[in-house]
């Protein structure tokens, strides 16, 4: 799940993650149970086949800001990734601003990670804007390119105002890029 997400009052929040081997899995706001007041704005889904598990928030309003739990649970023991939501209640002339900006936000930013030996890394970045800007990975100063055997950069849920990229590290040790 990403780290940090912030959204102006009327937008939809998703949160998303892939977890493999829970026979349970719940979702918490500020380490409690959803509450029932968003239930009617509420969506939950489930894709066990390819271990996706996704909670959205719809239109967005300032009390959802908070502290976003997923817990898996299995026989062995339990997990958890956490995200904060940041509501902003913007003026008509903020919305204006930032319509007629039309800078592309990231929704869900790129976050530092350390890896074991012998695994995989996976990073994801939502962005929102229109028209959909084109999107470059870099290492150092090195562009990230299709021709690269260790990455892979993939674009997943290409919509109007939305896109997912999520890059695989391959390899099973870290080297450089070239």
């Amino acid at each position: 799940m990403n780290n940090e997400s912030s959204l102006a009052v009327g937008e939809n929040a998703t949160f998303e993650c892939e977890i493999e081997g829970a026979t349970k899995v719940t979702w918490l706001k500020n380490n409690m149970p959803l509450p029932n007041t968003i239930a009617n704005r509420t969506s939950i889904t489930e894709d066990k086949e390819n271990n996706l598990y996704k909670l959205q928030l719809n239109k967005v309003i300032i009390s959802d800001s908070g502290t976003y739990t997923v817990k898996a649970e299995n026989d062995l023991g339990e997990s958890t990734s956490t995200a904060l939501l940041f509501v902003e209640n913007l003026s008509a002339d903020e919305k204006k601003a930032r319509a007629k900006a039309n800078a592309p936000i990231f929704a869900v930013k790129l976050a530092d990670t350390q890896l074991l030996e012998n695994t995989h890394a996976r990073f994801m970045i939502e962005i929102k804007a229109n028209p959909l800007p084109k999107l470059r990975f870099f290492k150092g100063d090195k562009e990230i390119s299709d021709e690269n055997t260790r990455i892979q950069i993939l674009e997943v849920n290409k919509k109007k105002v939305s896109m997912k990229c999520f890059t695989y590290v391959k390899q099973k040790r870290q080297e450089n890029i070239e």
